[in-house]
């Protein structure tokens, strides 16, 4: 994994297959294997970082829902310099844009479909 790692950073760097191959004195089935091993355990990595944070997101707008919902129906105690109706429009506009953002995450872990264009193009 390790030398998989070295191999990526050469890459990016702008080293060629040559040039990585000199820099670690490796063969080049030591080179193929190595970056196959890395980029297929990056992948899963990066998911699970995605599915992470996507769950930490989804947490953060339940609580804004649960803590803004009762006041945006009324049923909370407005603050003593706030009137009734300029906390409850405030509280509707935090649950709107809460409920926003969560459509937002749900449409991005969606798998992509492809465009009605794209269908229609691609079966011609």
């Amino acid at each position: 994994m390790e030398l998989g790692r070295q191999i990526w950073h050469l890459r990016k760097a702008g080293y060629d297959r040559i040039q990585i191959l000199e820099e670690l004195w490796i063969s080049v089935q030591q080179l193929e294997d190595s970056l196959t091993e890395f980029e297929s355990q990056l992948g899963l990595d990066a998911g699970r970082a995605m599915e992470h944070f996507r769950q930490l997101d989804s947490e953060r707008i339940e609580e804004v829902l649960e803590c803004w919902m009762p006041l945006a129906l009324g049923d909370g105690k407005p603050a003593d310099e706030m009137n009734d109706f300029d906390l409850q429009l405030r509280a509707s506009y935090g649950v709107l844009a809460a409920i926003n953002e969560r459509q937002k995450i749900m449409l991005a872990s969606q798998p992509e479909r492809p465009s009605t264009r794209e269908a229609k193009s691609s079966s011609s």
